[in-house]
């Protein structure tokens, strides 16, 4: 109980609850699954062999905790990599870091763009605007993906 209020003390946030492991060919091919691009095949970095999946609202909880979503856009120098990238970090923490969180470059359809993705303990991947925190399922905007990168 005592390493629990000096870890939050640390980094501001309890470690994610009821996490389960999974392993990195299960993450890859539940990514490759649900990120469809008909012309390319999804291209997945993972840099760990093993991770950990938590519920939904454990990922929101840090997604929440995190104050990416207040920063101001600037056209090449803040914009949706520099977003995508800050989020990812949030997780960099022990204790999340071993959670299933990345990094997702998709097209628009007008645009390439840079977002988060993570994986819950449903095995649901979800989506996530790190410029406001919207959080949706795949297929749901109709974006192509073309690369996903965890830590």
């Amino acid at each position: 109980m005592c390493m629990d209020w000096f870890y939050k003390k640390k980094y501001g946030i309890d470690k994610p609850k009821n996490t389960i492991n999974i392993d990195d060919d299960t993450v890859v091919a539940l990514l490759q699954t649900s990120l469809t691009n008909p012309d390319h095949p999804l291209g997945v970095m993972a840099r760990d062999w093993k991770y950990k999946l938590a519920p939904k609202t454990e990922y929101m909880r840090m997604i929440r905790y995190d104050n990416t979503n207040t920063i101001s856009y600037e056209s090449d120098y803040m914009d949706c990599d520099d977003f995508a990238a800050k989020l990812h970090g949030a997780f960099c923490i022990p204790g999340w870091s071993s959670l299933v969180f990345g990094e997702v470059t998709c097209f628009t359809g007008s645009d390439c763009h840079r977002i988060n993705c993570f994986i819950d303990s449903d095995y649901q991947v979800w989506l996530v605007e790190p410029q406001n925190d919207m959080v949706w399922k795949p297929g749901a905007r109709g974006w192509e993906y073309y690369s996903v990168d965890l830590s």
